[in-house]
């Protein structure tokens, strides 16, 4: 992360800003799921933008008084260590605090594990056009007429289970190599280079892809987006879907797939998912 440090005046001590962690706020049962992955934190002083750091952090700044802090949540988009943005979807903390040079002003929030958390929420523009969290056998996808089986559902109370009850899970073999679901519906979907985002929690011992399916009067075109490579832990993801959904001017609605392939070389292995939510503005 690249970062800046913004002089006022004569002032040569730093003050210190720390923000420890940044947590996701749901305002009502349909946004689904809280968890989040907030890596970085985008923080600006007097609307300046000081610079980008990953969390924790304890950012020099020269300033002094009383100032205007905006920190902007950060994700990293399609999980990419090295592509990194302030995520759109989400509201800005903004407090005024007292920078003294040589003191650390912690940006508050609430105290979770130990941790000062600021909290954001889905900003008030953002649409939840899917969310899916796999507590019961009606899903919003369905199984491609390519798959070879069908999702199913972890069993109550076992440890691969990310949170609540179930969690969505696929298990490709020797004779069974190949899964694909996509939405069960049909979304019309903003273009010009609108934030559209597919995030999910998951966890897999095969790769995984994402993508789109475009409809046009004329035409269905597929369209992988990012594959996902073995993770052996609960991750959260953010794939960025906004460039392929812009550049199909000619697509009239569009389906979400998440797919999974089985080589001949790899091993039997397991798709576990939870919490998709298809997010826009």
């Amino acid at each position: 992360l690249t970062s800046c440090s913004k002089f006022e005046g004569d002032q040569t001590v730093p003050a210190f800003i720390r923000v420890d962690s940044i947590g996701l706020k749901i305002t009502s049962i349909d946004q689904g799921s809280k968890s989040a992955y907030i890596s970085d934190a985008w923080i600006f002083v007097d609307d300046e933008l000081i610079g980008a750091f990953e969390l924790p952090c304890l950012v020099p700044v020269l300033y002094q008084g009383n100032h205007s802090v905006t920190v902007k949540p950060g994700i990293r988009l399609n999980g990419l260590i090295n592509l990194r943005s302030a995520f759109p979807l989400f509201t800005s903390i903004t407090q005024n605090l007292r920078l003294i040079p040589d003191s650390v002003t912690v940006v508050k929030g609430s105290v979770i594990n130990g941790k000062v958390t600021p909290m954001v929420q889905y900003a008030e523009t953002t649409t939840i056009e899917v969310t899916e969290a796999f507590e019961d056998a009606f899903y919003v996808f369905d199984t491609t007429t390519n798959s070879q089986l069908d999702m199913s559902l972890t069993p109550s109370g076992t440890p691969f289970t990310f949170e609540g009850d179930h969690s969505g899970m696929v298990t490709l073999s020797d004779t069974l190599t190949y899964f694909e679901m996509y939405t069960d519906e049909k979304y019309t979907l903003p273009r010009q280079s609108t934030p559209v985002f597919l995030e999910m929690d998951y966890m897999t011992s095969i790769p995984i892809t994402i993508g789109v399916y475009s409809y046009s009067s004329s035409e269905i075109i597929q369209h992988p987006v990012l594959v996902l490579t073995d993770m052996p832990k609960w991750q959260k993801v953010y794939v960025n879907l906004t460039p392929i959904v812009s550049s199909q001017t000619s697509a009239t609605s569009f389906r979400i797939f998440i797919g999974a392939n089985r080589l001949e070389s790899d091993p039997a292995g397991t798709v576990y998912l939870d919490n998709i939510k298809l997010i826009h503005q």
